[in-house]
């Protein structure tokens, strides 16, 4: 007998705050120079950064532009840091 094959999910999936949060559209941002070297990556860095919000990753940042948390719709970057923006922008996203 055959098990179901498992259907593939283009994205990345993490945890925030207990909840499954899904990031369906990506990208990979170059650190700047000068940028803090000792940040534990997962961190946000920059809630309000165009287009999305971008996070510390092992080599560089990544800016989110969609992201859904689990038991939401699926939302821009932009909006998904709203919070994120209004709390701190040292908050620990992407584990």
């Amino acid at each position: 007998m055959l098990g179901r094959l498992p259907i593939p999910v283009l994205g990345h999936l993490t945890v925030y705050k207990g909840k499954l949060l899904y990031i369906w559209s990506s990208e990979a941002i170059a650190s700047p120079s000068g940028e803090k070297e000792d940040v534990r990556p997962g961190t946000v860095m920059e809630p309000d950064y165009p287009g999305g919000f971008l996070v510390r990753t092992g080599d560089g940042n990544l800016l989110v532009e969609s992201a859904q948390l689990e038991g939401d719709s699926e939302c821009s970057g932009t909006v998904f840091a709203e919070p994120i923006e209004r709390v701190d922008s040292g908050v620990t996203v992407l584990r």
